[in-house]
């Protein structure tokens, strides 16, 4: 019996050095430590591993070590400033490894390469934003547009039959999903002219596709 015993109890070690082993750390972002709001509304990870935040009070970018903050007024090259604005509802990380996101309701990017931010929209109508590994989707108003990534320039795409978007999706086998205050409309892709209309009378503003191809 007391062999037992110790052999439960030795046992019982190894198990929790074994977990001690394999531990993992995670650290706690807030204003406290550098977070310029605590609502963050969309969150994407860029090709160099860092964290951007998207808040009501500009985009954070944490490192792993440190938190930088962007909002109003930025540097968009020598001598050139931007007006990026305060809300930042749509982070996204690019076919081409940039980032895209809607401040204020207009579309930017942040070349990761050069370190400069450009503003892709005016006009105060970008609504949604989402990315393929192929493209750069947005809405404006009723309209759904593509961003190209290599001619640096919008293609249109289709109409829409709402304008109140607030979110939007595209999925792996191509079928668009627009979410509005007033429920969502499906595609089976970009040219089909007949979208269904589901859960009407109710706001949908986030769609997502699972890794079992769930929405």
């Amino acid at each position: 019996m007391k062999k037992n015993i110790i052999y439960l109890l030795t046992l019982l070690l190894l198990c929790c050095f074994r977990q001690n082993i394999h531990a993992e750390y995670f650290r706690n972002l807030n204003l406290g430590n550098g977070l310029s709001q605590f609502s963050v509304m969309s969150i994407c990870q860029d090709s160099l591993g860092r964290m951007w935040f998207g808040t009501h009070e500009g985009i954070n970018i944490y490192d792993g070590h440190h938190i930088r903050y962007y909002k109003g007024w930025v540097e968009s090259g020598p001598g050139e400033k931007l007006w990026l604005g305060n809300s930042i509802d749509y982070i996204h990380c690019g076919n081409d490894g940039n980032i895209y996101f809607i401040a204020d309701r207009n579309l930017f990017t942040y070349d990761i390469r050069c370190e400069r931010f450009s503003q892709l929209t005016t006009g105060n109508q970008t609504s949604a934003l989402t990315t393929t590994d192929t493209a750069i989707w947005y809405t404006r108003h009723d309209t759904l547009f593509v961003w190209d990534t290599q001619k640096k320039q919008s293609l249109y795409v289709r109409n829409l039959p709402a304008s109140d978007i607030t979110a939007l999706t595209i999925t792996r086998n191509g079928n668009i999903y627009i979410g509005t205050d007033n429920g969502i409309y499906i595609a089976q892709n970009a040219t089909d002219p007949n979208m269904k209309h589901q859960l009407q009378s109710k706001g949908v503003h986030t769609i997502f596709e699972s890794s079992s191809r769930e929405i």
